[in-house]
């Protein structure tokens, strides 16, 4: 699999580890050392759309279509080319991972690598050795993505399907083999969102480019009808407002936040969680108004209230409980960056024990974060992790449910620092059975501590 990989000179970032193998990855780091690029090149790698493109056979195709099971065989020789290309892939699309120009992509990160922590030889060990049982829907057709550990086979067999047989079937060959070569030689990540800190914001900007959109559509439809005369000018000016606005993390949410309508049809796997986020820190419940807008109801009240007049923890973790209730499911990748926006320590706590059951539910997230409560919370979950009677006994005496507790396996957790230089170097930290330190933190926590000491110290000297 595709989840032990180097970055080289991403910005401020001379090196840095990326590992995306763990369930759980906590990223920290001071403002401005690249936990945010970082995050943009792990949605990248997990994005099934980046490429390498490959089609399935129209023969192939058809018996999926027949409801029968179709195998695809990856040879071990040339397993290391998917690897290679689609490292490839994501160094060519800088532009719009970036959510920049391509000349300006190529000048900023023109020293740029991103490279294999692994040789062929142990990529391809790791890459037979997956076993993989993955239940998945493209458009209105259901799938199952079977591999056995030790093959080198996947059977890929379509379940049932809605709508037309061509026009389905000429949608699925590249869409189903983005999915199999993902899963069988990439990260294992059926499909990433990321919740980036623009999120509290995310309904403005999904309605001006909504807005924007169709001024272009209506002036296009316009144009090819001779009902105006040609103006270049507007239509250009609107193409380029759409091209390369946004990085493709936020352009993904955005497209996802603009008819929340189609959204709230969905069915997500985690409706559990969505309601405890409204219920422990928001008080109240989020929907849908007929008109598509976001509207919250506190607890108590029968007013629903525009998404623009609720409190900001209301406006920030709205996108995050409508993802787990309409659309998140097991085998995603949810990537928050700094989730503690807008919370009070008490609420950063809660919040640390949601994304704890997020991670035991089957879904993998990535965060980075500054909040020492977090951290120390996620501590406590790892040391409740450890499967031992008395340990069961204490997190059911302290309030933990038996979904809370962390493996310290399941956890990665790296820290970005500035060099002396004034460049950044990651590094992994070891996760063990009573938790990380984080000494970048800890030692903020302690000045703080020993100055208040000294301070407290001295003023009650002087009034003695």
């Amino acid at each position: 699999m595709l989840t032990r990989l180097s970055i080289h000179n991403l910005g401020v970032i001379k090196q840095a580890p990326l590992e995306l193998s763990k369930p759980l990855t906590i990223v920290c780091g001071a403002n401005g050392s690249g936990k945010t690029y970082l995050s943009y090149i792990a949605y990248a790698l997990c994005s099934p759309g980046l490429g390498p493109y490959m089609r399935l056979s129209e023969e192939d195709v058809k018996t999926l279509l027949d409801l029968e099971p179709v195998s695809i065989e990856f040879e071990e020789e040339v397993i290391p080319g998917f690897r290679q290309r689609r490292l490839d892939a994501v160094k060519k699309q800088l532009d719009n991972i970036f959510g920049i120009g391509k000349t300006q992509a190529q000048e900023i990160f023109q020293d740029f690598e991103l490279l294999s922590a692994e040789s062929d030889e142990e990529y391809c060990q790791r890459v037979v050795a997956r076993e993989i049982e993955l239940s998945f829907k493209l458009g209105k057709a259901d799938f199952v993505l079977s591999k056995k550990a030790g093959e080198t086979q996947a059977i890929l067999k379509c379940l049932n399907f809605e709508g037309d047989r061509e026009s389905l079937a000429a949608s699925l060959r590249i869409a189903l083999m983005a999915v199999v070569i993902q899963q069988v030689c990439g990260t294992g990540v059926f499909r990433p969102i990321m919740l980036p800190v623009e999120r509290s914001s995310i309904y403005t900007f999904a309605r001006e480019i909504s807005n924007s959109r169709s001024r272009l559509v209506q002036s296009v439809r316009k144009l090819t009808s001779g009902e105006q005369p040609a103006n270049p000018e507007l239509i250009s000016e609107l193409i380029n407002d759409q091209s390369n606005r946004y990085p493709m993390a936020l352009d993904n949410l955005l497209s996802i936040s603009s008819d929340m309508t189609v959204l709230e049809k969905k069915v997500g796997e985690y409706s559990d969680l969505a309601a405890s986020i409204e219920h422990e820190l928001l008080h109240g419940h989020l929907s849908v108004s007929e008109k598509g807008d976001v509207v919250f109801n506190p607890d108590g009240s029968t007013q629903k209230l525009p998404i623009a007049l609720g409190a900001s923890v209301v406006k920030t973790l709205s996108n995050l409980v409508f993802l787990l209730r309409h659309m998140l499911r097991k085998g995603d990748l949810l990537i928050i960056d700094e989730p503690e926006i807008n919370l009070h320590p008490a609420a950063q706590v809660i919040m640390s024990r949601i994304i704890a059951r997020m991670v035991n539910q089957g879904l993998r997230v990535m965060i980075s974060t500054h909040s020492d409560y977090m951290v120390r919370e996620f501590n406590n979950l790892i040391m409740l992790g450890n499967d031992t009677s008395a340990m069961q006994e204490l997190a059911s005496k302290l309030g933990y449910s038996d979904d809370m507790p962390l493996r310290a396996d399941d956890v990665a957790v790296e820290v970005l620092s500035f060099d002396d230089d004034g460049r950044v170097t990651g590094r992994l930290l070891p996760v063990e059975c009573n938790g990380v330190e984080i000494e970048a933190i800890d030692i903020v926590t302690n000045t703080l501590n020993e100055v208040s000491d000294a301070i407290y110290f001295t003023l009650n000297s002087d009034n003695d």
